[in-house]
């Protein structure tokens, strides 16, 4: 038997000579298949080498990610403050990604730019102008690389610092700098901007700004942390330190809290108090030998399911501080404090800020009372010059009309006629612009709206020994104007009536708005009198007035000697 050569290139073989035997040509074909499976073979280990090698790249980039940011997150957990903290990351991605130099651009609100906040260079790298320029300028949305990763929130790299043209790329061109790349410092609220500069030009590298942008995520979670626990009070550290110190070091600690204004205490991981210092006992009235190794719901069960209480659960859940400002239930009186998480409980801090509220309170009502006070006289003045300039301008008019009329009748009967007509019209407009000043007035009195102007008459009204509250439902947007203003006027002088005649020490007002129909009444506890023996009176005449303007119904329920008085209007509303 004889084949004709293999040739690779064709991947077959030639064709055999003429007159060659049967059992050749099967040899030739299986030879043939077998070359064939060889190939396939082949090429699916080929296939299955790439796919191996590149799972193995993506595994290694993976795992260096995962142990960049455990790097990280163990490091920004152990510093003190979050200027250290950002400086060693700064140190730590420069180290393990390769690159010479780092820039943290720190978003300043006030200045509405980024400002160099902390820097990194390699050992043994210059960069003296790139260094001056970051401490010098001050990058505003958009400019430079790390004002543009600031307005777009995305990662950017940059090839080549020479092609760019940029302040800072400028700089670390002049340094022999090659390549940078960027990543925004965000957890929601964009925090800064990352900037790191290596030695070489490089293209850009997907996964290394990868990388980047998950740092930037992680640094940028980390740093609200960091804020908080460096606003914790001096107090709080002391007494963290005061546990992992002598006895000494505590009993310094327990002086101090014994000595501070505000009121303490702390509760164990079972919500018992370990410790009260002498304001909280003096507030709550009880010594602290009796509260000591007691639950907090047992010793004051008045607090379970309080603002309070689920302030101080919420501390010791959430690992955070967490601030509460509420009238106690336990004395009835407000406090302001904070519940800090401790490594064994919850530390709470409290003081009493009654006081301080009603001076707020009196102070914001007395300048209420200005506000209002300066509306009223504005308003008077603009009455008063409408007065002068219209209805005093017009009465003259009048006058001087009948004095023509008067003059002329005799001799000009058709002349004083007229005077006599002009002055009747003159009187009807008259009427009509105090018709209309009068509505006037009525409006600027609800103006802001219906519930605003009730908190300013009984604010104006009532006095500090009646108690009196306004409880308001639904929508007042659609009330119709002059509705909001009769009503007005009709509470009005049922809280007039209420503090003038009642002797009452407890009022309520209040209103409702809703689709078909406007509810109000005025509700007082007072001594009480006989609707139909005052059904002449002025005050209640001019409320049934007013009420059948709306087409309302007015109700009055009182009984002489039977402590309340109630009346209800329903005004019913038309689309």
């Amino acid at each position: 038997m004889s084949f004709s050569a293999y040739d690779p290139d064709r991947r077959d073989f030639s064709e055999p000579h003429n007159g060659e035997s049967e059992q050749a040509r099967r040899e030739r074909s299986g030879a043939r298949a077998d070359l064939e499976e060889l190939r396939k073979r082949f090429h699916g280990f080929a296939t299955a080498s790439r796919q191996f090698a590149l799972s193995m790249r993506e595994r290694v980039g993976e795992r260096r990610r995962l142990n960049l940011q455990y790097t990280i997150g163990r490091t920004l957990a152990r510093s003190a403050d979050l200027d250290s903290g950002v400086r060693e990351v700064l140190r730590i991605l420069g180290q393990s990604l390769g690159q010479s130099f780092g820039v943290f651009w720190a978003v300043d609100e006030a200045a509405g730019a980024l400002r160099c906040s902390a820097l990194w260079r390699a050992p043994f790298i210059e960069g003296k102008a790139l260094e001056e320029a970051c401490r010098r300028v001050n990058l505003p949305r958009g400019v430079g690389l790390p004002g543009r990763v600031w307005a777009s929130r995305m990662p950017e790299w940059v090839e080549n610092v020479r092609e760019d043209g940029s302040f800072t790329l400028a700089a670390a061109a002049q340094d022999s700098f090659g390549g940078a790349f960027a990543f925004p410092v965000e957890d929601g609220d964009l925090y800064g901007v990352l900037e790191l500069f290596s030695r070489e030009v490089v293209p850009p590298d997907e996964s290394l700004l990868l990388t980047g942008h998950l740092i930037g995520r992680q640094l940028g979670q980390f740093m609200e942390r960091k804020r908080m626990e460096q606003e914790r009070e001096q107090l709080l550290l002391r007494e963290h330190s005061a546990r992992i110190e002598a006895e000494a070091t505590r009993e310094r600690i327990s002086d101090i809290l014994e000595s501070i204004g505000d009121a303490f205490f702390a509760l164990d991981q079972k919500m018992r108090f370990s410790y009260i210092n002498r304001e909280a006992e003096r507030l709550w009235g009880r010594p602290r030998e009796s509260l000591l190794g007691c639950n907090l719901g047992e010793a004051f069960p008045q607090t379970v399911g309080s603002e309070s209480y689920r302030a101080i659960e919420r501390a010791a859940k959430e690992r955070t501080a967490v601030r509460f400002e509420l009238v106690s239930p336990v004395i009835g009186r407000w406090i302001f404090g904070t519940a800090y998480p401790a490594s064994d409980g919850v530390s709470v801090y409290f003081r009493d800020i009654t006081s301080l509220r009603e001076a707020q309170e009196e102070r914001e009502r007395l300048l209420l009372r200005e506000r209002v006070a300066r509306a009223q006289a504005e308003e008077r003045r603009s009455i008063g010059r409408e007065l002068h300039d219209r209805v005093a301008h017009s009465l003259g008019v009048v006058y001087q009309s009948l004095q023509l009329h008067d003059a002329l009748k005799e001799r000009n009967p058709d002349a004083a006629e007229a005077r006599l007509e002009l002055a009747q019209q003159t009187v009807k407009d008259v009427l009509d612009s105090t018709r209309d000043l009068s509505q006037l007035l009525h409006r600027q009195e609800v103006r802001r709206g219906l519930e605003t102007a009730l908190k300013d008459l009984l604010d104006e009204v009532v006095p500090k020994d009646i108690h009196c509250w306004l409880v308001t439902k639904g929508d007042e947007s659609i009330l119709p104007p002059h509705v909001a203003d009769q009503l007005y006027l009709i509470l009005r002088e049922a809280v007039r009536n209420a503090v003038a005649h009642s002797d009452c020490s407890k009022m309520e007002v209040g209103f409702g708005v809703f689709p078909e129909e406007v509810t109000s009444y005025v509700e007082d506890d007072g001594k009480g009198f006989d609707p139909e023996a005052t059904g002449g009176g002025a005050g209640l005449d001019s409320m049934r007035e007013r009420a059948e303007l709306l087409g309302a119904v007015l109700e009055i329920s009182s009984t002489p000697g039977s402590g309340s008085t109630r009346i209800h209007v329903r005004v019913p509303l038309e689309h």
